[in-house]
């Protein structure tokens, strides 16, 4: 055997070695990362027909796994972060740092002032791929909401206190515990369930006045300030939810538009169908004070497929105030 045939083969071996040592990282998540340039898909190709420009976020995406972040789309990552190579299934450059967030994390904030989808990998956070999927459209629509204009409505909320974070989105002191605030939300629960459940029906009339006559009483329970934050929320993760499934609908009915799903169509109908049971469910059976914030979740979801039988033009007023309240009130249900 000649030396130029072993070096040949040496610098083979090392070329190989050396490719394996850089990629190893991105290789261990490859299936995470493929989930995650699906979810960026499903968006380009469907939501742009859902809300105006949602197909044009950034698509900035921390992916936090067990022992180190990777970041992706992110135009300026702070020095923290260091260079990992580029990803062409992404399409971007990868930079990574140890881990400093918790790894079932599932949240959207800024990452060196970028609106970042930050994620735990679908084991961590117990979810199936396309469960997983389709969290993080609803997290990647948070990016969506965070408009120039975003920051200085919700000051004007007044809502903060001395919380100098975004923690008080998740700890303002609602009156989850109020006896008389958890019984009436029951009662605005239930109404709203009826009328989700009858809108193609010839009492979608009456059901709609008596689920506001609840909405109201549940309104004048409530401090303007705790009727703010309700609102809020409703705007801001109930829409999210509503997203969650209004992108499936889409994804499931016009299907010729995608033809680069890694998951089959069934995979996808079957937690649409499931996330539509479970929501109708929670509106049936709601209970404030152990679900809490996540009751304003359901509420926001049913309000939205509402909103599309009575106002069908309500997506394009939505990013111009933090509330649904006036869209309802521009009804149209006859």
């Amino acid at each position: 055997m000649s030396k130029q045939f072993i070096y040949n083969i040496t610098g083979v071996v090392l070329l190989i070695l050396l490719s394996q040592c850089s990629n190893k990282p991105t290789a261990k998540y490859k299936n995470d990362i493929d989930n995650i340039a699906e979810a960026v898909n499903i968006i380009k190709t469907y939501g742009g027909k859902l809300w105006p420009n949602y197909n044009k976020i950034s698509y900035s995406t921390l992916l936090v796994t067990d022992s180190i972040e990777f970041l992706f789309n992110h135009p300026e990552p702070g020095k923290e972060f260091k260079p990992n190579g580029y990803s062409n299934k992404l399409n971007t450059e990868v930079y990574t740092r140890d881990i400093t967030l918790n790894r079932g994390i599932l949240a959207c904030f800024g990452i060196d002032k970028i609106p970042t989808a930050i994620v735990g990998t679908p084991k961590n956070t117990d979810r199936s791929g396309v469960e997983w999927i389709i969290t993080l459209v609803h997290e990647y629509f948070h990016q969506y909401q965070s408009t120039s204009e975003y920051y200085k409505m919700v000051d004007e909320l007044d809502l903060k206190g001395d919380c100098k974070t975004g923690m008080w989105m998740l700890n303002y002191a609602f009156p989850y515990e109020n006896s008389e605030v958890k019984q009436q939300f029951r009662r605005y629960s239930e109404a709203l369930h009826r009328l989700i459940l009858s809108l193609d029906s010839g009492n979608v009339n009456r059901l709609f006045n008596e689920y506001m006559e609840e909405r109201n009483k549940f309104r004048l329970l409530l401090s303007d300030k705790d009727y703010r934050y309700f609102t809020f929320q409703v705007w801001q993760e109930g829409m999210a939810r509503y997203t969650e499934y209004k992108i499936l609908h889409l994804l499931l009915n016009e299907p010729e538009r995608n033809t680069k799903l890694q998951y089959p169509t069934n995979a996808y109908r079957e937690y649409m169908n499931r996330l539509f049971k479970r929501e109708t469910n929670r509106l049936k059976n709601s209970s404030l004070d152990k679900q809490k914030r996540v009751c304003f979740y359901t509420i926001g979801f049913a309000e939205g497929l509402l909103l599309d039988r009575i106002n069908p033009e309500w997506r394009q007023q939505y990013t111009k105030e933090l509330s649904i309240d006036n869209m309802i009130k521009q009804k149209n249900h006859e």
